[in-house]
């Protein structure tokens, strides 16, 4: 995740296009409402099967909840991307989405 995010830096007009269709497909008949909800789902699923992944294994306690989890990091790595959209000078994405990463492995007493 942090990689795309390295990339997306170097891609701001893209980046603001798509938060652009992000924002406009919340409107209740907008075409590209189900393909923002689909890749937000598939997004989540993914990221919540790597928490799966690693309460099978044993690397994290089984009381988490993967999709939770996966939730919130969505919603922070969303959040990171408009402040850096507004301002790129005062935000860093990519710093800030390695910090949150960071604090949430050592919360889950994993390595950063």
């Amino acid at each position: 995740m942090v990689e795309v995010f390295r990339r997306n830096a170097d891609m701001v007009e893209v980046i603001r296009a798509f938060a652009i269709l992000s924002a406009e497909s919340l409107m209740k008949d907008h075409p590209a409402k189900g393909w923002f909800l689909d890749r937000a789902t598939q997004l989540q699923n993914d990221i919540a099967a790597t928490f799966e992944e690693a309460v099978a294994d044993g690397s994290i306690d089984g009381k988490i909840d993967g999709r939770a989890i996966a939730a919130e990091l969505i919603a922070v790595m969303d959040g990171l991307q408009m402040l850096w959209l507004r301002d790129p000078t005062r935000f860093d994405m990519v710093g800030g989405l390695e910090a949150y990463i960071s604090r949430l492995l050592a919360s889950l007493g994993l390595e950063g």
